[in-house]
């Protein structure tokens, strides 16, 4: 889904940093003073980020134990942390006005800390000075994915994709809006109804995925659009659920794309396949859901053996047969930018 808030600032973030290290890669900006000033002072940037989450991390706990700093305390703290990193943006534009990845960098930092209008100010900048860049599109429609209007999203989205017609995330970020905003989809896309929007998403999030095939959370954000689909497309969700357990890379996610084929299968009454799905869930944090499913499948069943590949040899005992005693259910103690 579409990220928000500091999340979306953060994956912007990020992105940028991604595309200033390929872009600076060649040998000329190697060479560039230019160039090098500002990867420094991305690098305190994200310095300064990863300090302001240990510190609000560090005072959460405190809280928990009756002590903590107050919120204006740490709002100073916080401002002491980020004030200089602002300044060295500030100054590096004032020497370069025209440079439109700082510009870009600093709409990411302002956004992330609540400096909206700033924010703003500086996409809008550099979208003047670069009007087809597909990074300065992109973070538009994610200003305006976040805080409205969302057919501005739509529009920008789209001209970022038309601009890097083979990066994924602007398919991605085009039909995560979309969905969010049924309404004003079918009304800029002509679409007749809210199930024509989700099916417009999800052959976007396939677009992104036939880019980016190895994505993990993309090809589950997929397979989580299929449960509002009306009817429910059994096979299609299936199929997009059991290729994400192929690209689980834990075992947090692999269980928990058990928990959702699980699901899925005793909506369509497929009950033996639910009970080898949930038979590998063993994290103690799913127990609860797990037990909740369990209680929802028939009791007088078949034992049933299963084996599989996908999840990788010996990760987990995925035998449905029930131990000595049991009526063949299980019951188990119930045990968080470009």
């Amino acid at each position: 889904p579409l990220l928000s808030g500091r999340a979306m600032s953060r994956y912007c973030c990020m992105l940028l940093l991604l595309t200033i290290a390929a872009f600076d890669s060649t040998a000329a900006e190697k060479d560039d003073p230019i160039g090098r000033e500002l990867r420094s002072i991305l690098i305190d940037d994200q310095n300064a980020q990863d300090r302001v989450d240990e510190l609000i991390a560090s005072n959460n706990a405190f809280k928990a134990e009756g002590a903590g700093l107050s919120d204006a305390i740490m709002a100073t703290k916080v401002r002491q942390i980020i004030d200089p990193v602002r300044e060295q943006y500030i100054a590096f534009l004032q020497r370069n006005p025209k440079h439109v990845r700082a510009h870009l960098a600093l709409a990411s930092f302002l956004q992330e800390f609540g400096d909206r209008e700033n924010s703003k100010s500086h996409l809008d900048t550099a979208l003047t000075l670069a009007p087809n860049d597909p990074v300065a599109l992109n973070n538009l429609g994610n200003f305006h994915g976040e805080f409205g209007p969302p057919e501005k999203a739509f529009e920008y989205y789209q001209r970022a994709s038309k601009a890097a017609p083979k990066q994924s995330m602007y398919y991605r970020n085009l039909a995560s809006v979309m969905i969010i905003h049924p309404l004003e989809s079918q009304s800029y896309f002509r679409i007749a109804d809210k199930q024509g929007v989700l099916r417009r998403g999800i052959d976007l999030f396939k677009k992104a995925v036939s880019l980016n095939p190895d994505d993990f959370l993309l090809q589950s954000t997929l397979a989580q659009t299929y449960y509002q689909m009306r009817p429910f497309p059994y096979q299609e969700a299936t199929n997009a659920w059991e290729r994400a357990l192929v690209l689980a890379g834990t075992r947090i996610e692999k269980e928990g794309v058990m928990i959702h084929l699980a699901r899925i299968h005793i909506k369509e009454k497929n009950y033996d396949a639910a009970r080898i799905n949930l038979n590998g869930v063993k994290v103690e944090f799913m127990l609860d859901l797990k037990k909740e499913l369990m209680a929802k499948i028939p009791k007088k069943m078949s034992p049933v053996s299963f084996s599989t590949s996908t999840a990788g040899p010996g990760l987990f005992n995925l035998s449905t047969s029930p131990p000595p005693g049991a009526s063949g259910i299980r019951k188990q103690s119930p045990p968080k930018k470009r």
